[in-house]
């Protein structure tokens, strides 16, 4: 077994959270690394250019695209978003540099402002020439990426509370995963059911691939627990994680064996170690509660934004 990650805190033992905020300062990069993807390129949720300390930032363009919390992709010269006007969603392809609309494409959409804006909360998905987009109320949708051409649409399901909000997931060679309780693979090409997993309490995050005994597996918080699936959506393993008012909105992450898990409303965090057939609890506590911006890991640390609006009724769940 390797040893798992330096989850602390400062000058408190092993096993704890060092929780640091970090503010940033950004100028403008000309030729950046892509962003394909919902937490970058190796989906840690970390920009690899180097950026100057003090550095002014300089507005090179921008745009209105409307209600939403979508990220922007960028990949191949072109930046990807959605946005919506309350009755439709607009997914939106601009030139990265210029700002330039490419193209557009705009569907039926419900708005779903429960307690806030409403609007997508997906980010695109980039690979090769396709682009892939889940709207607010469970449409996937398949693009050529520089055209905007339509391949394929499906729709998914009926939303939860909070509408659907993980993002297209790029799996094993061809397929292409989506969020929406349960975890449905579809054919790239096509948009054909690949495999179904068993059916889950939705939860809001993206799911995560990890391998362990040289098989991949993905690891994805529902809204009630965490859950392990194969290569073929078999459930390997659960652990069970349910936060206040009914909202998992982060994505797992990996470090080997090791998992962990953090969520708002003074949830806190845990740390699991998969075995290959079973989640193993390392520690859990309340230092660290990710509301819905996911912590990042850094050679064995932990940073993130510990809070939420309110703190809301974490004992019942202790």
């Amino acid at each position: 077994m390797s040893e798992p990650p330096r989850f602390r805190s400062c000058g408190e033992a092993a096993g704890r959270l060092w929780i640091a905020i970090a503010a940033l300062c950004f100028s403008p990069l000309s030729h950046g690394a892509d962003w394909p993807q919902w937490r970058g390129p190796d989906e840690s949720g970390m920009a690899r250019e180097p950026v100057a300390p003090n550095s002014d930032i300089e507005i090179l363009w921008d745009s209105r695209i409307g209600k939403g919390f979508s990220g922007v992709s960028v990949a191949n010269g072109l930046a990807y978003t959605m946005g919506s006007d309350g009755s439709e969603e607009t997914v939106w392809c601009f030139d990265a540099d210029s700002g330039e609309l490419r193209w557009k494409d705009s569907y039926s959409a419900a708005l779903l402002p429960n307690l806030h804006e409403g609007g997508p909360a997906s980010s695109p998905t980039i690979t090769g020439d396709r682009l892939f987009t889940m709207s607010k109320d469970g449409l996937a949708s398949c693009y050529e990426a520089q055209s905007g051409a339509s391949i394929w649409k499906k729709n998914l399901g009926r939303p939860p509370e909070w509408g659907f909000s993980g993002s297209p997931y790029l799996f094993q060679s061809g397929e292409v995963l989506f969020e929406v309780g349960a975890t449905v693979s579809l054919r790239r090409k096509d948009g054909e059911l690949s495999w179904k997993s068993s059916a889950f309490k939705p939860g809001y995050g993206s799911p995560i691939r990890f391998d362990f005994a040289e098989k991949p597996y993905l690891a994805v918080l529902k809204n009630d627990e965490l859950v392990i699936l194969d290569s073929k959506g078999k459930t390997i393993a659960k652990h069970p994680w349910k936060t206040a008012f009914a909202t998992n909105a982060t994505t797992p992450i990996v470090a080997g064996e090791f998992i962990f898990v953090s969520t708002g409303y003074a949830r806190g965090c845990v740390l699991l170690r998969f075995t290959g057939s079973s989640l193993k609890e390392v520690y859990q506590n309340e230092a660290m509660s990710n509301h819905m911006n996911n912590s990042v890991l850094i050679d064995g640390y932990l940073y993130g934004f510990d809070g939420t609006a309110h703190r809301g009724p974490s004992t019942q769940f202790a």
